[in-house]
């Protein structure tokens, strides 16, 4: 059973939401996470009766007041689904900073559709901000971002070195 296609775009952003150089940026798609989701797909399977799953994955980056602010955390996003997109967001938990980014980026991405008995279905996502070890000057910073399957995107950055002036 083939998977489809998963596109990763990068589209990083600034503190005011104005697109920035993705210069710096990684994005990746984990080989075991893709593995797992081929084995979770069987051939008895019924499509009709499949959760919806992602297709199109938008890339983001670390917000950069977040990585001044040293704050990380884990996101719960409940999305409502139908006609293969994301129609709202209900925020479950999570901190304030980093919010806002995870809703924008699961608004913008494209899933399979509901099962045919259902106009809307509903999916949740995690998203996780984590610090690697070490710092980074903040103009320099580098986001990777991971989507496993079904449903966790990982960030990671490191810390923002101390501004001495």
């Amino acid at each position: 059973m083939e998977l489809g296609k998963i596109v990763l775009e990068v589209a990083p952003t600034d503190l005011q939401g104005q697109s920035v150089p993705a210069i710096d940026y990684v994005a990746s798609l984990s080989p075991t996470s893709l593995n797992s989701a081929k084995r979770s797909v069987t051939k008895e399977a019924n499509p009709a009766t499949l959760p919806p799953t992602p297709s199109r994955v938008l890339g983001l980056s670390y917000p950069r007041v977040a990585i001044l602010a040293a704050v990380q955390g884990r996101i719960e996003l409940e999305a409502t689904i139908s006609a293969g997109l994301v129609k709202s967001v209900d925020v479950l938990s999570g901190p304030g900073l980093l919010v806002g980014v995870a809703k924008t980026a699961l608004l913008k991405c494209q899933v399979t559709d509901c099962p045919p008995a259902e106009k809307f279905c509903k999916a949740r996502v995690t998203f996780n901000f984590i610090f690697s070890p070490g710092s980074c000057d903040i103009d320099r910073c580098v986001s990777e971002f991971q989507f496993d399957f079904p449903g966790t995107a990982t960030i990671t950055s490191k810390r923002a070195q101390a501004i001495i002036n």
